[in-house]
């Protein structure tokens, strides 16, 4: 949603608007937006000591590098506020409706609540966040299944008996469980009917409410006693990219939830892991086990981004055991390039736990040629009949992309006039799997 006009019916009662940097409205001020118009401000802070009503949605739009503020002193009614461009937002007083988040608008809460209708578009790129003591509130009814509370951050997949009318409040700050920072949230919910419910409910949370912790580190803790004390709820994790979260079932009842480290004694002593590529065509890894407790089995992961990693080989462990115990397993068929190793250890009740992720570098013989390097305006390349390769990346020596396309056995060329100059470099894939990197210097 890109504004291409600003028309909307304004009227505006005993008062006046300042619009530079600041878009004020002073007490006494009474401005209506009025029809199915949106309200755009774009690059501007919002004011509100009078009282500002809009019909539709008022939109803020920032492509600077800073933070803009609206601050409500005042009475403000909306439908939508929606956020865009690539500033944080910061909010101070209470405002209630619906937040649409696009692009990587972040919204954070300096002081005051947001009483939230519906919150769209939130990601680990862009989200809601506040200082200690601000929250998202949001009431629902007649709550039994696929009920999302407005996306506020806890789902309620199914329960066998209605909740009635819920609230749910997320808090912006850690809780202290068990002597144990949270996460920088966490969830009070309070049904109407909090009884036999059977829930299923899913809690979410965001790359930035971590507080460095991993997430596998994570579980779900619930309080029947304001905080008082805990019990580990554990919880089984998912991770789609965009979001994380939580999943228990045979939940009975609701109060605080709150997402904290798992705290479980391992069954495990791992004394280390590593992976090493040998001979630039296989991708070897080794761990040693001090002592073992009921352990079941290890699996091997790998990844290409270090994010999402997958299965390739599951090693039997010892059961229980006070000897020392060397492992190995070997990937024969590794990704070319870059990639990321972990291991996951399972006990015989179901519990795991992830060792430190290890990266490796595999450069095979490929043949293909670049030339000219250095380059001004075009490379050239060189490939071997046998490769598929279909597309091609150019990024920074830090990471940085800077452009990508496809290749096809006519055009073998790639126009680099548009980069500055300095190193760079190639990356050469067939399909999903990264073939080939080079490194090249554009003049």
């Amino acid at each position: 949603m890109k504004p291409f006009s600003l028309f909307f019916l304004l009227i505006i009662c005993n008062g006046f608007i300042q619009a530079q940097d600041v878009f004020y409205i002073s007490p006494g001020t009474e401005v209506f937006a009025d029809g199915n118009q949106f309200l755009y401000l774009e690059d501007r802070n919002l004011e509100i000591d009078g009282s500002l009503f809009v019909d539709d949605a008022i939109v803020f739009l920032g492509n600077e590098d800073d933070a803009f503020s609206i601050t409500n002193n005042g009475v403000f009614t909306f439908s939508r506020m929606v956020f865009q461009g690539i500033n944080e937002y910061q909010t101070f007083g209470e405002f209630s409706g619906s937040l649409e988040l696009e692009d990587q608008a972040n919204v954070h809460l300096v002081n005051g609540f947001i009483n939230l209708n519906n919150l769209v578009g939130e990601t680990n790129v862009r989200s809601v966040t506040g200082q200690p003591g601000t929250y998202l509130v949001r009431q629902a009814t007649n709550v039994q299944t696929s009920n999302s509370f407005g996306n506020i951050g806890i789902e309620l997949i199914s329960a066998d008996n209605n909740l009635g009318t819920t609230t749910v409040y997320r808090r912006f700050t850690s809780i202290d469980v068990d002597g144990t920072d949270s996460i920088d949230r966490y969830y009070e919910i309070t049904p109407s009917n909090n009884d036999n419910l059977n829930a299923t409910a899913r809690f979410y949370f965001l790359d930035p409410d971590l507080a460095g912790y991993l997430p596998e580190e994570l579980s779900l803790y619930k309080s029947e006693d304001s905080g008082a004390t805990w019990t580990n709820e554990m919880g089984v994790l998912s991770d789609t990219g965009d979001e994380y979260y939580l999943e228990k079932s045979g939940i009975n009842n609701f109060s605080i939830w709150a997402i904290a480290e798992s705290g479980m004694l391992l069954p495990v002593e791992l004394v280390f892991f590593e992976a090493e590529a040998i001979d630039n065509s296989i991708v070897l890894t080794t761990w040693q086990t001090a002592t073992e407790v009921n352990n079941s089995h290890f699996e091997v992961e790998r990844s290409q981004t270090g994010n999402q990693f997958e299965q390739i080989g599951v090693v039997a462990g010892n059961g229980t055991t006070q000897s020392v115990n060397d492992y190995e397993f070997t990937d024969s068929d590794p990704y070319s390039g870059y990639s990321y190793y972990r291991l996951k250890q399972v006990d015989e009740d179901g519990g795991f736990d992830y060792s430190d992720r290890r990266q490796v570098f595999i450069e095979r013989a490929t043949g293909i040629v670049l030339f000219p390097n250095p380059a001004r305006e075009i490379i050239q390349l060189t490939i071997p009949e046998n490769l598929n390769i279909d597309r091609y990346r150019i990024l920074r020596l830090n990471g940085e992309f800077e452009k990508s396309g496809m290749i096809d056995e006519v055009n073998n060329s790639l126009q680099v006039q548009d980069l500055a100059a300095g190193m760079y470099l190639l990356e050469l894939s067939s399909g999903s799997e990264i073939v080939k990197s080079i490194k090249f210097i554009k003049e």
